[in-house]
């Protein structure tokens, strides 16, 4: 697996916000954040209630941090949303369709975790969690609990199928 630096300055990646609610938008292109002033709720991939208003970074990954293995390009999740006190580390993929869609954004998720701890301590944030949103989609078609019990034991992110992401 290459080696990178999810946080080099050279990657594309958000300001700290503070927001009590903002929301998540993967427009096919990058992944970016936003509040209602920007879009409307109904528009938004994921909402994120940060209650107590911690500092929080998103940055986008799929098109933005871009690695290859032999010529080819790794598929990974749509982004990474972590606090500024290292309480919080989350990977996000966010779908769409109904079919196969829990197991590509798992392998996503995995893709991108297995490269992220390859090259950082995920041992500095206290909670880590991995989000499969599907707004169009949301429940699940049989029991997942099997795969995400492995996917824990293997990364240490719990795995959530949310469109709500609950920053405390």
């Amino acid at each position: 697996m290459p080696k990178v630096d999810f946080f080099n300055p050279k990657y594309q990646r958000e300001s700290s916000r503070q927001d009590e609610c903002f929301g998540i938008i993967d427009d096919g292109v990058v992944a970016y954040s936003v509040t209602e002033q920007d879009r409307t709720k109904d528009a938004w991939d994921v909402t994120v209630n940060n209650h107590n208003k911690k500092d929080c970074i998103f940055t986008p990954i799929d098109h933005n941090i871009v690695l290859k293995d032999n010529d080819m390009e790794i598929s990974q999740c749509d982004g990474m949303l972590r606090t500024n006190d290292n309480n919080y580390l989350i990977f996000v993929e966010v779908k769409s369709q109904r079919h196969n869609a829990d197991s590509e954004a798992l392998k996503q998720l995995d893709s991108t975790i297995k490269i992220f701890i390859d090259n950082h301590s995920v041992t500095d944030w206290k909670i880590r969690r991995a989000y499969i949103v599907n707004k169009p989609h949301p429940n699940f078609y049989y029991s997942n609990k099997t795969t995400y019990l492995d996917f824990y034991k293997r990364t240490g992110f719990r795995i959530y199928k949310s469109e709500t992401i609950e920053i405390k």
